[in-house]
């Protein structure tokens, strides 16, 4: 009769031993795991950093290769005006200029030297080919040339600034004619007494 209890004793304490070895086992494959997951998360976590670093700096490149492509536009805008030219040309151009916006604003100045400019893009020509084109602009001035003129000069062929957006090559004085042509062209707008067209 005693043996009995101590066989069901001898049995619940392999059972517990078997249950603590289950219960060791499963804490040490648990603890792995978190282990493994912490890994994990470190390392992706590394990749995202980076991934934003490299993000970061595609970025700056990219910045800087849309600037340079930028700048590059300007540089060729600018060679494209200057190319229309010689030395000799700019000075008679700005002569011409003179004549057509004595006692007129810097604006005027600025639209008249964008209609020798852009007829000489527009229509393929260079800068002499234009001003002295029979019956079209005044003969250059003979005289010093004025500040306002140099300037608006170096506004339209060297930096490339436009009075107006649109491609401009007509103009005429208000008080002295009316052409035909005018009836024919899109006004641009009017500055002072010169009234613009393409």
């Amino acid at each position: 009769m005693r043996r009995e209890p101590q066989k069901q004793r001898a049995a619940i304490l392999m059972l517990l031993a078997m249950l603590a070895a289950c219960i060791l086992i499963s804490w040490t494959w648990l603890d792995a795991k978190e282990k493994e997951i912490q890994a994990l998360e470190k390392m992706n976590f590394e990749l995202q950093l980076n991934s934003d670093k490299l993000q970061e700096i595609n970025d700056t490149y990219y910045d800087r290769i849309v600037t340079q492509q930028s700048q590059i536009e300007d540089l060729k805008g600018t060679v494209k005006r200057i190319l229309t030219l010689s030395s000799e040309t700019a000075d008679q151009v700005q002569s011409v200029v003179m004549s057509e916006t004595r006692g007129s604003s810097l604006q005027d100045a600025i639209a008249v030297t964008q209609t020798i400019l852009d007829r000489s893009t527009q229509w393929d020509q260079s800068g002499s080919d234009v001003i002295f084109a029979s019956g079209q602009y005044a003969k250059p001035y003979n005289g010093p040339t004025s500040e306002k003129v140099k300037l608006a000069f170096e506004l339209v062929y060297i930096d490339g600034y436009r009075i107006f957006e649109e491609p401009t090559t007509h103009f005429y004085n208000q008080e002295v004619c009316n052409p035909a042509w005018a009836d024919t062209k899109t006004c641009r707008g009017v500055i002072r007494k010169h009234a613009y067209y393409y």
